[in-house]
Parts: C-alpha cells; structure tokens; sequence
C-alpha cells in the first residue's frame, strides 16, 4: 500500500484543486533525488552554431540562469547546498536540511563537479510549461497539440494525467496511439515520471501490464484512478466499450478517419462519476510530418480560425525547458537549415501541402521575403497604411501603402461566407507596374467577411478601386452564379469592374498560363500571409470540396495580366523575358523599402 498522505501533502492537494493549479501538486508529488534542472555552462562550440532564433534565446536562458546561479553561490562562499529562502535570501544548508521535506517547496541547490565545470542542481519537482497551462484553460473539449520534435506533447498530456488521478474521485484517462510501439512510449514516459518520487511512494496502488494500467489513489481522500494505454491497432473493439474522463491520441498523424475516432472515443466521456461530471477533453498529439493526416490539418486550421469545438497549441522545441543545450544542436543539425523545414519540424507548423497542380518549387517562386520584411518594417514602426490584422496564421487583412506613379490591378472571388470557410470573397490587388519584366507585386490582400451577404465584399471592392485607382484594370470571378454583379443597383457597374468568365475550357487555360508564370516567379506574395500559401500547395482538380477562394482570386489575376504577357512573349520571341530570379528581390529600397528602382534587369 502507498505510504501515509501527511499534513504538508493534503494542504497541497486542496490548494491545488481550489485554485486549479497543477504544478503545487506535480512540483510536490513528481519529486525525487534527481528530478529538477541542472544547470551547466553553454559549451562555445554549440554558441557558434546555433542560428535558430528560438533556440537563441532558449540558450540565453541558460546562460543568464547559469551566471545568476554561480554569482549567488559564489556569494556564499561555495558550499555543497545552499537553498533560497520564503524572504528571497539564500542560504547554505547541511545534506540532511537539504533533503528534509520541510525544504521542499523551496528552491534548493547541489553542486557536482563534471571536469572543469561547476553544474548545479536544482531540486524540484515537474512543471507545465506556459503553452500547455494556457491550453488548460481552454473551454474547447477538443485539443490539438501540433508541436516541434522532442517539445514536450505528450509529457505534459502525461503529467496533466497524473495530476489528476491525484486530485479527482474515480478518474480515469486513455492514452492511444496507432501502434502497440508507439504505446508503449506513453507507458515508459509515466513510468518515468513516477519512478523514485512521492508520487510513486504515495499514490501508485499497482501496475499491471497488456494493456498496461497504472492504479492510483489513496485511501485517506476515497481516490482510486486509473490511466491505461493502448494501441488502436490491437485494442480498437475494446476501447469502444470503455468509459473515461479524457482521452490522448499520440501519433494522430498517423491516423486515418479522424472524424470516426473522435465520435467513438468521444461517447466515452459520458455520465457522473464521484458526484462529479467527466472531463471530457480529447487531445490528438502530432508531429508536423510531410506524410501526416490531410484530416487533422483541417482541424488544426479550424483552431487556429476560433473554432468554438477545437483549440490549436503549437510548442516549439524550444518551449520544453527539459531539453539541454546539446539536445538543441542535435535537433537542429538533423532538421537541416531550410527555414520552412525548421519552422515545420521545430516549430510545430503543418507541413506545406502538396498540390498537383502547384507544386512546392512553383510556391518557392512565388514567395518574396522582401514583402514579409517592408512589410514587417511598416507595422513595428506603428506606419500609416500598413495593414496587418490575423487570428493566428488565419491572416484576413494585409496591406503597405501604394505610391504614386504605379499602376495597380483589382482582382476578388465574391462570395457570402466567412473565413476560412468555401465561399468567403477574396480581394487582392497587385503593383503591375512593367509586368511582366518586373513581377506582379502584392500590394494588399483582404479576406472579407461575407455574413451571409454580398454587400461588405462589394463595398470592400470600391473601396479598394478608389483607394489605388484601379479604374481600367479591376476584375472579378463573374462565373456561373457569381455572374450579375455587375448589374444589381448596388453592384460594380458605375465603376466599370470587368466580370472574368472561367467557363467551360477556360479554366483550365488559366490554369496553365498560371502554372507558367507562377513558376517563373512573375507573381510575388509574402510567405506570412499563410492561408495564400496553403491554398496554393493544396489545390488539386477535382476541386469540389477544397478551399479554393485565393486561388481563384488568383485566377483573376491571371486573366487580368494575359494581355500584357501575351504582349511581352511576342515582343521577346527570340529572347525570352528576363527570369524573375534575376531580380525579384534585388530591389534598392528607399522610405522604408517602398520599390522607388529595380535594378539588374534592361528594358
């Protein structure tokens, strides 16, 4: 039987639960000889060559941690243990007041020595990072936790268990995964976490193994929880007929029909149990893999779009303060130095779709880290007209300010709804200024919300049309039911907006002549206007179904520019137009990189 709960344990329970703060119990509770931080110098060599600006500042840390430590120590005249007491001053201690229990809820520090180096201890239990706190808050049942390698997913979901199993009558919690392999890896994370700490000697009633339970409680408080692993792929019968409070799918990546799980696993958290109502918190846990589930990057989008059923956390490696500066090196060597692979494998971002008809070179050409930094420039500066407003990566509205003497088009996909959804109007409007020898330039983009109406994208629309004058050159997608606008007493016929008809076959002629001068980088977006990209990578035909409002704004675009293309392929017949990768981004930038010259291309 687990030993005896004392007084300092069962004030802790109840101040955890009546302030619903975890880490008082799992700082306690998760608590052993060689738990804690310990604290070494940054090596110069690893200093060198870490260029990743997350783990930058994650190795400041370390190193502001570590000389704060040292100085304090120093101060102390370096004695083997020395603790921080309630009034903030630090104290040197013996072995035997270092180890005693009325110290442990503060901080408390030993010295080893590893070669050269001096490395401190610091003794405590485990604690939920910032990210994963914030997550518990969330009203939202289901939980997606897309995060960077090694950053701590399914450890916290772990933690988060045995805290309750501690504090909540009867709980009883589920981890899956796809394979018994890769639950097994749930099973050896708690079993890590639990071994030689109080936890282990105070709330472990037994385990058992196949599948493997952990039985946990106490019974001077009437606890007797129960968290149990298993794998979809040996235990899918039998976890239909399980009842739970909440459940972690690890590896959702790898898991087909999402939608069928959720409703199966989801029926499980029903009824009362202890006088109290389940939990009923679902997490999919995943990596960002290239290979992953289209399905659990829709929900993941739907997060990030304020969903009212799905919250979205996506931890950086970074966010795991467990991970040591060698760990940091390690990763970062093996993910290589591409910025989107970085920003995907570390930075918990979904991976680029790819689209059969635009594939990810096409994307690469399109994308202009010029727009992302002028524009980037404008908005720290607090500058008029530049325009940045985004729920996550859901960016509906960007903007930099037009200048004078460049000529601009007016493109737009009516619609009604709102974003992300099918059907939600889309205005974009291009610097067209020498195109196609200088590429068409994203000068702003607008993800209008419809609300059911065709009124606020019309309005938008002239607003756009008086802002940059695009008198002569402002087009929309006037197909099939989008055909009319033109000519509704509200519409755009006093402002002379030119319908683009994508029937029949030409579609898919834009389409071809978009594949040609996308790819040849005669199109320029900023790379943070993310739902621009995603829509791109992940068009395929058949389209019915997709997401598919940018691209077709995009389409407009394309119908728009043919004339002055078709002109500039006839006039250089037997010179080709000047690549855009010549000069793309060698633009000489004055007035916080407006485009007053391009150079390195003959007119």
């Amino acid at each position: 039987m687990p030993d005896k709960l004392n007084k300092a344990d069962l004030a802790i329970i109840e101040q955890s639960i009546r302030y619903d703060q975890p880490n008082f119990f799992l700082n306690r509770f998760l608590q052993g000889e060689y738990t804690g931080t310990w604290w070494r110098p940054v090596p110069d060599d690893i200093l060198k060559v870490i260029d990743y600006p997350p783990f930058i500042a994650t190795l400041q840390r370390w190193i502001d941690g570590y000389e704060a430590i040292y100085e304090i120590w120093d101060d102390l005249s370096q004695p083997d243990y020395f603790v921080e007491l309630e009034n903030g001053a630090y104290l040197p201690v013996t072995k035997e007041k270092y180890d005693a229990h009325d110290y442990y809820h503060l901080k408390r520090f030993r010295i080893q020595q590893e070669g050269q180096d001096i490395v401190f201890h610091h003794r405590h239990g485990f604690r939920l990072p910032k990210w994963f706190m914030d997550m518990r808050k969330a009203k939202q049942e289901l939980r997606i936790i897309l995060g960077g390698y090694g950053s701590g997913k399914t450890l916290n979901t772990v933690a988060e268990m045995l805290y309750y199993a501690g504090t909540l009558r009867h709980y009883r919690s589920l981890l899956l995964a796809p394979k018994n392999d890769q639950a097994e890896e749930g099973t050896k994370l708690a079993n890590m976490l639990i071994t030689d700490t109080v936890y282990e000697q105070k709330f472990l009633l037994k385990r058992t193994t196949r599948p493997w339970r952990f039985f946990l409680g106490s019974s001077q408080i009437g606890y007797n929880s129960v968290i149990e692993t298993r794998s979809m792929e040996r235990d899918s019968q039998k976890i239909l007929t399980i009842t739970a409070d909440s459940a972690a799918l690890d590896q959702a990546e790898g898991v087909e029909n999402l939608t069928e799980l959720r409703r199966h696993v989801s029926t499980r958290f029903r009824g009362m149990v202890g006088g109290r109502r389940r939990l009923g918190t679902l997490y999919l846990i995943a990596n960002a893999e290239d290979h992953g589930n289209v399905e659990l990057w829709d929900l993941y989008e739907k997060g990030v779009a304020g969903s009212r059923e799905i919250y979205v956390s996506s931890p950086n490696t970074a966010d795991n303060f467990y991970l040591t500066p060698y760990d940091l090196d390690r990763y970062l060597r093996n993910v290589g130095e591409n910025p989107l692979k970085r920003e995907q494998y570390l930075g918990g971002r979904p991976p680029q779709r790819s689209g059969s008809i635009f594939p990810t070179s096409t994307v690469d050409a399109m994308r202009s880290p010029t727009l992302d930094d002028l524009h980037d420039t404008g908005i720290n500066r607090r500058l008029k007209d530049y325009i940045w407003e985004a729920n996550g990566d859901l960016v509906t509205h960007w903007a930099i300010p037009p200048e004078s003497g460049q000529v601009y088009m007016l493109v737009a996909d009516p619609g009604t709804e709102n974003p992300p959804e099918r059907n939600s109007p889309v205005l974009m409007v291009f610097n067209i200024t020498n195109f196609p020898t200088i590429p068409a330039r994203l000068t702003e983009f607008w993800w209008v919300s419809g609300m059911g109406s065709p009124n606020p994208w019309i309005s938008a629309y002239k607003e756009l049309n008086s802002k940059y004058r695009t008198y002569a050159s402002a087009f929309y997608d006037g197909t099939g039911f989008q055909a009319g606008y033109d000519s509704l007493p509200i519409g755009l016929n006093e402002i002379g907006a030119m319908p683009a008809n994508f029937g029949g076959a030409n579609k898919f002629r834009y389409l071809t002549l978009a594949k040609k001068i996308f790819a040849d980088g005669h199109v320029k977006v900023p790379s943070k206007i993310t739902p621009i990209i995603k829509q791109i990578t992940g068009y395929k035909l058949p389209d019915t179904g997709i997401k598919q409002d940018i691209v077709a704004a995009l389409l407009v675009l394309v119908y728009g520019l043919e004339p002055s293309y078709a002109e500039a392929m006839d006039k250089f017949v037997n010179e080709p137009v000047v690549p855009a990768s010549r000069y793309g981004e060698q633009i000489e930038e004055d007035n916080l990189g407006r485009y007053d010259t391009f150079e390195d291309f003959d007119l």
